[in-house]
This record gives C-alpha cells, structure tokens and sequence, in this order.
C-alpha cells in the first residue's frame, strides 16, 4: 500500500487550448471560410464601386496647361539662345569654385584666371540672357505638354546662373554698383521664372540660384560704395520680383498634369 505522504504529484501537462487552432482538421476550415467571406466582400464592393458615376477632372487641362504668351514676350525665348550658345569649352567647374569664393566673403581679386576667362568669352550671351529677366512671364514648356522626361537643362542654367554672379562681382570691384545690383537682378527673376510655371525640379532650382544670388546680395550690400537709398530701392524691387512666385497649386496642377499624360489618361 502506497505512502500517502509519500506520493509525487505528477505536473499537469495538457496543452493549451489555442494549440487546438494549429491542428489541420481546425485550420484548414477556418481559412477556407475567411477566404470566403473576404471573396463576398470584394464582390460587394466592386458592385458599389460600379454604379459610382464619372468624377470630373481635377484640374482643366487647356485653362490650367496652357498660358498665352508670345515669344517675344516669353523669358524662356532668351534663355533657351543663351543656353545654345555656352561654348562647350567653358571651364564651368573654375566658375563655381570662384563662387565659392566670393560667397565666402572674397572679391573679384580672388577670382582665378580661368573664371576671369569663363566670364569674357560669355560676356555676349549673358547680354541676351539678361533680355529674358526683363520679362513677366516665363514658360520654359506649357504644362499641357509637359512629359515626365522633359527636365530643363540643370548644367547650362547653372553655368549661367555662375556667370552672372562672376559678372556682378566683377563690375562691384570697377565701382559700378548700380549695374552690379542689375546683374543679381536679373539672377533673382530668373529664379522665380524657372518655376512659374514649371516642375518641382524647376521650382527646386529656382531655389538655389535665389540662395547663391541672395549670399552675393549680402556682400554687394556690405560693399563701402552702396549707398542706403540704392538698398532702400533694391528692397523695393525684390519685393515685387517675389511677386513672380507661382504659389504651391501651380506645381502641384503642373505634376497632375504630367502624371495623367504618363499613366495615358484620357483626355
């Protein structure tokens, strides 16, 4: 006869009662019913969706792609001359080094040779390019036509966008600070052209050529030959070149547009 104070307790163990659900006969069925119900569902919405009529377009392609505006009118006429004619020798790299350095703080006298060169072999292109600023509009590509490879060139807008600063920095150190705030001038209104209207690329460096032109400004500001009312008028003409802005539903209509010709919307 068994000890009683002597017994083992044997420990419980039985599973627990979720590992029920892992058993084949268990999932097997639970699944087949889920798939089920998921398959009535998606057959009741898509006969929802069915019986929605068309939405209307967004954004009209003719009254929002297109603006009226002549060449002679249009800035782009002239960039797109200036662009053609940037000898495919132009040392672009001297050119942004010597930038660089006149952003930090240096003159024209830091300007190395080979900028100096840069600059007076585009002397006459720079002249036509400045025509373009001179402009209210700018449409470099009418968004209606606009395609999704379709980008501006960045180097060449960049080559010109370093020219002019070697161009104002050069005639703020000969003492011609009025036609050196002209030349940043026009920098500044081409940066507002680039997206008004135009892609978020376009938009993005507009941006940058406005901080490249807004550091030199600081400097031309700084210079012992400005006078207070010349920075009283150039606050004045910023303002109204902010004015050229295009506001944030513009790119976003421009990228819409571009879009639906992508994905082969219908018109």
């Amino acid at each position: 006869m068994a000890d009683p104070e002597h017994t083992v307790e044997i420990p419980d163990r039985s599973r627990p009662w979720f590992m029920i659900l892992l058993r084949p006969a268990v999932t097997i069925p639970i699944t087949l019913l889920l798939l089920i119900i998921l398959a009535c569902l998606a057959t009741y919405r898509s006969a929802r969706f069915r019986g929605i009529p068309p939405i209307d377009e967004v954004v009209d392609r003719e009254t929002e792609g297109r603006i009226d505006v002549s060449d002679e009118e249009n800035a782009f006429t002239y960039y797109g001359q200036a662009w053609e004619r940037l000898p495919e020798t132009l040392d672009d790299k001297a050119a942004g080094v010597a930038v660089d350095v006149l952003e930090a703080g240096g003159n024209w006298s830091d300007v190395t040779p080979a900028a100096k060169t840069a600059l007076t072999s585009c002397e006459a292109l720079l002249d036509d390019w400045k025509k373009g600023t001179e402009c209210e509009r700018g449409i470099r590509l009418q968004s209606a036509d606009a395609k999704w490879y379709d980008v501006i060139g960045v180097q060449d807008s960049r080559a010109i966008s370093r020219l002019v600063i070697l161009k104002s920095a050069m005639l703020l150190h000969e003492g011609n600070t009025d036609e050196a705030w002209e030349w940043l001038r026009a920098l500044f209104r081409f940066s507002r052209h680039l997206g008004n209207p135009g892609s978020s690329i376009e938009r993005f460096l507009g941006a940058c050529y406005h901080a490249a032109g807004s550091e030199i400004l600081v400097h031309w500001a700084a210079n012992d030959g400005v006078t207070s009312s010349q920075i009283e008028t150039v606050i004045r003409e910023l303002d109204v070149i902010y004015r050229l802005t295009a506001r944030n539903s513009h790119v976003l209509k421009r990228g819409y547009l571009t879009s639906a010709k992508v994905h082969g919307v219908k018109d």
